[in-house]
């Protein structure tokens, strides 16, 4: 399976900008920054299944 990317921050404030540009609030930068870092926590230290 390949590795995952996530986001920076920074590309979370340019979506932000963009999505914003509509004059509706739809997206927040730091919203999304908070719900990722706060998964990451809750999902812990996850091993491989064939390391087990």
């Amino acid at each position: 399976m390949d590795k995952y990317t996530y986001l920076t921050f920074d590309q979370r404030r340019e979506i932000e900008k963009l999505h914003n540009a509509n004059k509706r609030k739809i997206y927040s930068a730091d919203r999304a920054q908070t719900v990722f870092q706060d998964n990451i926590a809750k999902r812990g230290n996850r091993q491989s299944a064939a390391a087990k």
